[in-house]
């Protein structure tokens, strides 16, 4: 089964270059993991420059609860530039507090 560090990976190698191909990645993944790397981006696009979480940040799916799960391709699209960026910045911020994503 493909995990949130699977689907990070695979982000972070070859962004999707259309909705379309946003789609067939994500039609992929398990519902819990398309649910983690949409608030994992959101998440890391709110640390970009820190090494670590801010005190008291939302670090849960329930940080992106208010998106329609028919949007994940559309924002997977339109933030594709940026996903190594927003992850990375994730993965560095999730190692520095000892977080495990897959439990996001």
């Amino acid at each position: 089964m493909t995990t949130i560090h699977d689907a990070i990976k695979q982000l972070e190698q070859a962004q999707p270059k259309s909705e379309e191909e946003a789609k067939r990645f994500l039609s992929n993944l398990p519902a819990e993991v398309q649910e983690q790397l949409i608030a994992g981006i959101y998440i890391g696009r709110d640390h970009i420059h820190l090494n670590e979480f801010n005190e008291g940040a939302e670090i849960s799916r329930k940080a992106t609860d208010h998106i329609a799960k028919n949007e994940y391709a559309r924002i997977l699209h339109e933030k594709s530039s940026s996903l190594p960026l927003y992850l990375g910045s994730l993965k560095k911020c999730a190692a520095a507090a000892d977080f495990d994503l897959a439990s996001l």
